[in-house]
């Protein structure tokens, strides 16, 4: 299988005015990870570009070449077909590959914005997530107040806490 992360939302992740605000601070977090030597590429069209997409739809971004492994895309509506629960589920395997911050703190970022339209799960252990809870810190001023509960065996479902 491969190092994980997983999220489960609804159609309808956010408002316009709400996602806008998400994607304010995703732009935050990605010149955070610039100034670590992450680096991201987004897929248009099938031709990389030099940054992440952001955009009113989506965001979407692999690592730099060699250094990703699925390419991440969180969608604002997600048009696919869905279980009778209405629930949509997403993954991204990163391997532990240096885009894997990129990731976390992306799903962070959602958690925080959308708290009860997002539940975000992961193959690994809560202190995986430390690199990317100090970056949101840093970056935003959140990130400390996220806390994993043991959901289904060897899977971990991040909160925001209080």
């Amino acid at each position: 299988m491969g190092y994980t992360h997983y999220w489960y939302r609804p159609g309808v992740l956010a408002s316009r005015d709400a996602w806008a605000r998400f994607l304010d601070d995703w732009r935050k977090i990605e010149r955070a990870l610039a100034g670590r030597g992450v680096g991201l590429v987004g897929v248009d069209g099938g031709d990389p570009v030099e940054r992440s997409i952001a955009c009113s739809a989506y965001v979407a971004f692999d690592g730099v070449s060699g250094q990703s492994c699925e390419t991440f895309v969180l969608e604002r509506i997600d048009r696919t077909p869905r279980a009778q629960s209405g629930v949509c589920f997403s993954f991204c395997k990163t391997e532990r590959l240096p885009y894997d911050l990129a990731v976390t703190s992306c799903l962070l970022a959602a958690v925080r914005h959308f708290p009860h339209r997002i539940a975000v799960a992961t193959d690994g252990q809560a202190a995986d997530w430390n690199p990317a809870r100090e970056l949101c810190q840093e970056a935003l001023g959140y990130g400390e107040r996220f806390t994993f509960l043991i959901g289904e065996p060897e899977s971990l479902l991040l909160r925001r806490t209080a």
